[in-house]
């Protein structure tokens, strides 16, 4: 288990409950596209349901402690696959930062570099915090700039501090900044809720940091909501 907040048992029944619901809306979708082919929109609309139950079925894959493996790349593929199509008003920035930086924790992010760049462009997400990510240039790291200040406007500090200093800002981020600044995503405090819709709190985007500026985090080990686990898995191939 690498989730605090639920058991093995939980996460067992979220992923089964989790296939049950692609299999069934992906037939639905199939039948109503084809009863409805002059609905152009009906893909779209069908593809943010299935982003996101790909996303959360990645996520609660990584929070029950499963190995990173072929299993968890081809969820991340049809997450990806989904999310291409959906337009820039219906797409959310931490999604789409998300699938970045996991790129980047599988080892995919030259494999998917261009398809993640058309994205961002498509969505209209101008972001120097991803393009850094995609392209961790000097001159990038220079300009960036974030399309979501809270919170991540806190790696404008941590990437200009000393490197002795950059573990410890991180840590600070990662407990006191990330999960209370997320107040107004739909997944914020699931885990309270009675019904089954919890799969894991993870800031990616600090583990793909973490992996882009080449630094020692040993002492994020078991820091809450870091994907130690994930930064690690190229090294256990």
């Amino acid at each position: 288990m690498r989730d605090f907040q639920k058991d093995k048992i939980y996460f067992s029944n979220f992923i089964k409950e989790t296939n049950q619901r692609v299999i069934k809306f992906e037939k639905l979708l199939a039948e109503l596209q084809k009863s409805n082919p002059e609905d152009d929109g009906l893909e779209m609309r069908g593809s943010i349901i299935l982003a996101g139950i790909y996303r959360e079925k990645f996520i609660a894959l990584y929070s029950s402690g499963e190995e990173i493996n072929n299993e968890m790349k081809e969820v991340y593929f049809k997450w990806l696959e989904k999310a291409e199509i959906v337009s820039n008003d219906e797409y959310s920035y931490v999604d789409l930062l998300w699938l970045v930086s996991i790129a980047i924790l599988l080892d995919l992010q030259e494999e998917l570099s261009e398809r993640l760049s058309a994205m961002a462009k498509k969505l209209k997400m101008n972001d120097g915090f991803i393009e850094y990510l995609l392209n961790p240039s000097a001159e990038n790291l220079k300009n960036l700039s974030f399309f979501m200040a809270k919170p991540y406007s806190e790696w404008g500090k941590i990437v200009t501090a000393p490197d002795h200093k950059k573990i410890t800002l991180i840590k600070k981020y990662l407990t006191s900044k990330w999960y209370r600044s997320h107040d107004e995503e739909g997944w914020y405090d699931s885990h309270l809720f009675n019904e089954d819709i919890y799969s894991g709190y993870w800031s990616f985007e600090s583990g793909a940091m973490v992996k882009v500026l080449g630094l020692d985090d040993s002492e994020l080990k078991d820091v809450p909501y870091y994907p130690y686990d994930l930064v690690h898995a190229g090294n256990r191939k």
